[in-house]
């Protein structure tokens, strides 16, 4: 289902425009645009995911189960970058300038 239209009529340029910009293959557009558009409908089996675990007092960053794999990295890097401030820090008031040694 490709929508036809000209821009301009003095130009005579036609544009192909595609629903949900997919591109038309051999196997034909009609079996793309209705895998995505007579797709099943998740939401209300995601909603029910997300309402019981936050009715278990689960904070809303850590339902996913792909979670950990965005929240470790950034824990790690919060607090690492925190500790070496505070080490560099201490160093620092006591007259170090550099990371380990005397000066």
């Amino acid at each position: 289902m490709a929508y036809v239209c000209t821009l301009r009529s003095d130009i005579l340029a036609t544009v192909h425009v595609n629903v949900n910009g997919l591109i038309p293959s051999s196997r034909g557009f009609e079996y793309l645009y209705d895998r995505t558009i007579n797709a099943p409908n998740k939401v209300p089996q995601y909603q029910r995911f997300y309402q019981q675990a936050y009715n278990q007092h689960t904070r809303l960053w850590k339902i996913n189960p792909r979670s950990n794999y965005l929240l470790v990295p950034y824990q790690v890097l919060l607090w690492g970058t925190f500790g070496a401030s505070m080490y560099m820090m201490g160093r620092k008031i006591l007259g170090y300038n550099t990371w380990f040694g005397k000066n």
